[in-house]
């Protein structure tokens, strides 16, 4: 019973991984930079549009004839808002694989003897710059899931007063969450280096560090 419940245990790890991680063999291809920009995109579009209905006043009137009436965009806003947390739930699950992984491995690291303390200094910044770019991110869409909800039971699904200052105040969180993710990849190197040659440079930089 014991050996079919950890053979259980492996099955599902390693579907997760499959999944989760986008790893094939050797190989790996993180799913989560494949599936995170749908939500960012359509999330930060609906609330632009909540923004503009703040502003609307503002607009010049040659200008603001041009525009689809505040009703059609609201519909528009709400419609976005309901494809984003649509789209969010593949790269919130994608993400928390990535963040759970990466624990994972910065707890194998502090009980190695051997490591040294550059490498585990290193990925626990890595660790940190993940767990502030899953929070930001996730306080968004838990705005976003907030503003849909409200919002079905008004007319045209347009927004209070409330939702419009939640919008205004998830702009600004989501786009300094997707830069963390962009310096996450570009500045610490997360999810490279996981399939083809690339993954024998890494080893070699590995062991160069480790000298």
């Amino acid at each position: 019973m014991a050996k079919l419940a950890y053979r259980t245990e492996e099955i599902v790890q390693g579907a997760a991984e499959s999944v989760g991680l986008g790893k094939v063999g050797q190989n790996a291809h993180p799913t989560h930079p494949a599936v995170v920009h749908f939500p960012v995109a359509l999330l930060t579009f609906s609330f632009l549009l909540d923004n503009l209905s703040l502003v609307r006043d503002l607009v010049p009137r040659s200008l603001d004839r041009m525009l689809p009436r505040p009703a059609q965009l609201d519909v528009v806003s709400h419609y976005s808002l309901a494809a984003g947390l649509f789209f969010s739930v593949p790269a919130v699950l994608t993400g928390l694989a990535e963040l759970w992984a990466m624990w994972r491995e910065n707890k194998k690291l502090e009980e190695a003897i051997d490591v040294p303390k550059e490498i585990v200094e290193m990925k626990q910044e890595k660790f940190r710059q993940a767990l502030k770019h899953a929070a930001t991110n996730n306080f968004a869409v838990v705005i976003a899931m907030f503003n849909w909800v409200t919002r079905r039971k008004h007319s045209h699904f347009s927004p209070n007063g409330l939702n419009l200052l939640l919008s205004a105040l998830a702009l600004p969180v989501l786009v300094i969450g997707a830069y963390l993710g962009g310096d996450l990849v570009y500045r610490l190197g997360v999810g490279t280096q996981r399939q083809g040659s690339a993954v024998e440079v890494r080893k070699v930089q590995e062991k160069h560090h480790m000298r």
